[in-house]
């Protein structure tokens, strides 16, 4: 089952102050790099609900889009004139996958929202 959804098939409202983190991924010597930035919200977020971001950002890196080829395949081509958006939902998180199918750039982005605001 492929996780990651046509933006024309699921969408939803970006709102910064409810990210809690973004991976970002490249290929620059051929194999998967990866460096993961949070904010200052996830150190509100219960870290048993953390444990599903971590599962759905793993699965996208390591499966869904483990090498450059498939990111080129996911966007229809190579190059910048074929980035493109991608999105899937968890539970109480969303995510949103920028795909960069450019050698040399940074290939991809998965920014983690909640879906709520911690009350």
């Amino acid at each position: 089952m492929k996780i990651l959804k046509a933006v024309e098939e699921f969408t939803f409202e970006v709102k910064e102050e409810l990210r809690i983190g973004t991976m970002r991924v490249d290929f620059a010597d051929g194999s998967l790099s990866n460096k993961w930035t949070s904010t200052e919200l996830i150190t509100t977020v219960d870290h048993s609900l953390l444990r599903e971001a971590q599962d759905i950002a793993n699965d996208i890196q390591f499966n869904s889009l483990d090498t450059f080829d498939k990111v080129v395949e996911e966007c229809g081509g190579e190059g910048y004139k074929f980035e493109c958006n991608r999105f899937c939902s968890s539970d109480k998180f969303n995510y949103w996958v920028k795909l960069i199918p450019t050698m040399g750039d940074y290939n991809y982005y998965i920014k983690i929202y909640l879906k709520e605001a911690i009350q």
